[in-house]
């Protein structure tokens, strides 16, 4: 029986096949489509796996490719598609999107604001970590790449978590990068630190006590960022190694990319709370101004 694509414009459902035409179009409206019908193009991608898994990489390369000046920022069905894109070829493991990911992550912050918003603070480190091909070179150049937007930055450090939750790496390894990343980046004027503070209180920090609190104390963590005080450092240290692991494989955050439905509802979810609590602001000033 044909898979069946629901029409956004008209409500109406439409044969959907396996050839490359349908696979194009299927891709294609994974921008457009909202709601249920979103849901059902994006479990009829997860069913075509390997036959669909050209024309994702195919939008997510165009993207890559395109300049600064090309891209659309406005454009929130580029955007959306994008966002869907990388959920379906996260949860297929594809490593040919990992390279292609790299380049796009390294564009200009203000263009990497725009495509990922929140996506990028809450999933880019599980989909590095989904379609990571084994080149630490290129997930800790993201890291040193003091150009790129901090949420790369620090979504390139939390992959490691990701990688070391799902039996790719060992906790050790992960000690041993990020102690090198505390001296090499001791004078980096961002906040990348806060991320090596904050993802290695999550493994506990006892190997890395010593720079965690070197940094605290010089004053390069920025204590209106984060909120982690040295009374939470010390307390953290103070806790049982096997405490914190557990509690650590436990929390979801950490694990690979498997239900892109479930993760773009709950994407959509946080954007709807935010603007609202934009727009509530924005009214309060506004009254307040009178």
């Amino acid at each position: 029986m044909a898979e069946q694509q629901r029409d956004h414009r008209t409500g109406g459902a439409r044969p959907l096949g396996s050839g490359t035409k349908d696979l194009r179009l299927l891709v294609e409206s994974l921008g457009m489509l909202e709601g249920e019908a979103l849901d059902q193009a994006i479990r009829q991608a997860m069913a075509l796996k390997g036959t669909i898994t050209t024309p994702l990489l195919a939008v997510l390369k165009r993207m890559a490719a395109q300049s600064d000046d090309e891209l659309d920022l406005t454009d929130k069905i580029e955007e959306q598609r994008l966002h869907v894109v990388l959920l379906l070829l996260a949860a297929f493991r594809e490593k040919a999107a990992f390279d292609t990911l790299i380049e796009l992550c390294s564009k200009d912050a203000e263009i990497i604001e725009s495509l990922f918003g929140l996506f990028g603070t809450e999933y880019l480190d599980k989909v590095l970590a989904s379609v990571f091909t084994g080149d630490f070179g290129k997930l800790r150049g993201l890291i040193r790449n003091r150009q790129a937007h901090e949420y790369v930055r620090w979504a390139s450090i939390g992959a490691y978590l990701v990688l070391y939750r799902n039996q790719v790496i060992t906790r050790q390894d992960i000690v041993q990068t990020f102690r090198e990343l505390f001296t090499e980046l001791k004078d980096d004027e961002s906040n990348i630190l806060d991320g090596l503070v904050c993802d290695s209180l999550d493994i506990h920090p006892e190997e890395l006590y010593p720079e965690i609190i070197e940094a605290y104390d010089a004053g390069r963590i920025n204590h209106e960022y984060l909120t982690v005080t040295r009374e939470n450092i010390e307390e953290e240290a103070r806790k049982s190694k096997s405490q914190t692991l557990e509690e650590f494989k436990a929390k979801p955050q950490y694990f690979y990319i498997e239900d892109p439905v479930a993760l773009l509802r709950r994407l959509n979810g946080m954007t709807v709370e935010r603007e609202t609590l934009l727009a509530d602001e924005e009214t309060d000033e506004g009254e307040g101004a009178l």
